[in-house]
């Protein structure tokens, strides 16, 4: 017997989604003036009231809806799977719980897909609750920007070619087109090619499994159509939205694992796989599981956006160190670079000159990791950190210049003020210019040799400047450049451990050399294939071990005697999770070098 053919199945799957499903069934029979329909709901066991609030609406309004509920959640592919027998209707429309569907906006999207038969599936425009257009349409991922979206790029590198690549940045979401891929979250199938390449591939258990349909669909010969003509509304995310981020990430991070696995097996699979463990100790770090796609390039949260650009600011500068170590003119000119940067830096942004200037000698050891040298003597010259030193001071000179200038009524008395709230420093700053004094009394031959060492002591005068003028800006560059300094350090060893105990020759010799010339550290053979690779900067994972210990015990005695409010609390147990990361880092550091 021949099964009466409706026009339009919708297939609707709820995980805790008391919130938005009544909103959703209720727009349907608006939605599908003029057509045959009907819908299946698919509930994942659901702990809320999701099913009794559907199935009051559906039995209240006389709606088509039947309701399947399992018994544990089988994820969203084996849930749509499950509501496409009978295959009776010309399309199936898999639809998100947490959209509303205006009146005729289904009829339209039926109609446009019966004009255009060459495309298998249809996306309508997606927009959120306050009419803004919502991104819909990507390209299919690319080993680059996935990669890219695994180490949080996009938080700091947004306009990189490959991300608005993916994102589709040039689409005109204006005009009907066919496209790469459309969101799963009003997703209108043809039976036709249900039948030609089945349903969604339930290995996926939550992402990726539209993109991997859209692939497919491409790949049988099918278009896949955005229609912007009709409009969605898509609250986004309300049931995954009570998953706790390291989950989301979890299922993320497997679901594109599986991905890259069916459609770029090989080393990109493998390489994909190996950084997820990464990307989960960065969700972890930031407390941010920006997972896929445009939401990355719009979270700007200050604190994990910062230390992470610092990092990457250290990859850079490493990365030009080691790539120049055997070209003195190219380390010449990049040092000069460097310190004209910061110069110009340092006059808009005296706090922030200050940070990279800490964060050189944190980092540094001797500070010649780029170096102006003396003909070919690598032992000779001005190291980077004499650069930036005198760079900053420089830029300091003209922003403090500009700054009091103005205030040439009132300065004297300011700087009284900062003067005698701080005793201890100006009895500093007079030992260290009797020292110097001293020095040059005796005729020493290496005083300004050793400033490299010395010469940042000089900082007292800018330090407390700065502290009076911008001391919220000076703290928050600072302590992030301190984060990443000390979550660096122990990076950095790590590498150079594994190089040289696996006797990676290729990279070993230049490396070493690259240590020594630097003048970081020392890489010394213990036995067998053990190193110890020590660096004069490792003194400072110390003193991060033990400054995180006073924290944490001055923070536990603080809260027992003080009550706290929750947004306190929260900031506390937030701020003490990267205190025991950096402790944890710091002694790897610390275990390393002895």
């Amino acid at each position: 017997m021949a099964l009466i053919m409706k026009d339009l199945r919708i297939v609707i799957v709820t995980w805790n989604s008391e919130q938005s499903i009544e909103k959703c069934l209720s727009s349907l029979r608006d939605a599908c003036q003029g057509l045959v329909w009907d819908a299946v709901l698919v509930d994942n066991a659901s702990i809320d009231t999701s099913v009794e609030r559907a199935r009051r609406l559906v039995e209240a309004q006389g709606l088509p809806v039947r309701i399947v509920q399992n018994q544990k959640n089988r994820g969203f592919s084996r849930a749509c799977n499950q509501a496409l027998a009978p295959a009776d209707a010309q399309y199936v429309l898999l639809l998100n719980p947490d959209t509303v569907c205006p009146a005729l906006a289904l009829f339209r999207l039926v109609m446009i897909a019966q004009a255009c038969p060459h495309a298998g599936v249809f996306g309508p425009r997606l927009t959120f609750a306050d009419g803004r257009v919502q991104p819909s349409v990507r390209r299919f991922p690319a080993f680059w920007d996935q990669l890219g979206i695994l180490l949080k790029l996009p938080h700091l590198l947004p306009w990189l070619p490959m991300f608005k690549r993916y994102w589709a940045a040039d689409l005109d979401v204006r005009r009907e087109q066919n496209v790469d891929q459309v969101m799963g979250a009003c997703f209108l199938i043809r039976q036709k090619m249900i039948e030609q390449i089945g349903g969604l591939d339930e290995r996926f258990f939550i992402w990726f499994e539209e993109v991997d349909y859209c692939r497919r669909a491409r790949a049988a010969g099918w278009d896949v159509r955005y229609v912007p003509v009709v409009n969605i509304v898509h609250h986004g995310g309300q049931s995954f939205a009570q998953v706790i981020t390291g989950r989301k990430q979890k299922n993320f991070l497997e679901s594109l694992v599986k991905y890259f696995e069916k459609w770029h097996a090989g080393w990109r699979a493998r390489l994909i796989s190996w950084f997820t463990p990464v990307a989960r100790l960065l969700v972890w770090l930031t407390g941010r599981g920006g997972v896929e796609g445009a939401d990355e390039s719009t979270e700007h949260a200050g604190a994990s956006r910062e230390w992470m650009l610092w990092i990457f600011g250290i990859l850079a500068l490493e990365s030009f160190s080691l790539a120049f170590i055997f070209w003195p003119v190219g380390r010449s000119l990049l040092c000069g670079l460097a310190g004209i940067v910061l110069l110009a830096l340092t006059v808009g942004k005296p706090d922030l000159g200050l940070a990279v200037v800490l964060l050189e000698l944190l980092i540094g050891s001797k500070g010649a990791l780029l170096k102006i040298p003396a003909g070919w003597n690598f032992d000779q010259g001005t190291s980077l950190r004499m650069v930036f030193l005198g760079a900053f001071m420089l830029g300091w000179t003209i922003n403090a210049a500009a700054y009091w200038r103005p205030r040439k009524n009132i300065w004297r008395a300011e700087i009284f003020q900062i003067l005698k709230r701080r005793g201890a420093w100006i009895a500093l700053a007079l030992v260290c210019l009797w020292a110097f004094l001293r020095g040059a009394w005796l005729g020493n031959a290496l005083l300004l040799k050793d400033a490299n060492a010395w010469g940042f002591l000089i900082l007292l005068v800018p330090v407390l400047d700065l502290a009076s003028r911008a001391p919220r800006e000076l703290l928050k560059h600072s302590s992030q450049a301190l984060i990443a300094g000390l979550l660096w350090l122990p990076l950095k060893t790590l590498g150079l451990l594994y190089v040289f105990s696996h006797g990676i020759k290729s990279l070993s010799h230049p490396l070493y050399l690259w240590v020594r010339r630097t003048g970081v550290g020392e890489v010394t053979l213990v036995t067998g294939n053990l190193f110890r690779i020590f660096m004069q900067s490792q003194i400072y994972a110390l003193a991060g071990f033990l400054g995180g210990a006073a924290n944490l015990i001055l923070a536990d005695n603080s809260e027992s005697r003080v009550p706290s409010s929750e947004c306190r609390v929260s900031r506390t147990k937030s701020n003490n999770k990267m205190i025991w990361v950096l402790m944890c880092v710091s002694s790897i550091s610390i275990l390393i070098s002895l």
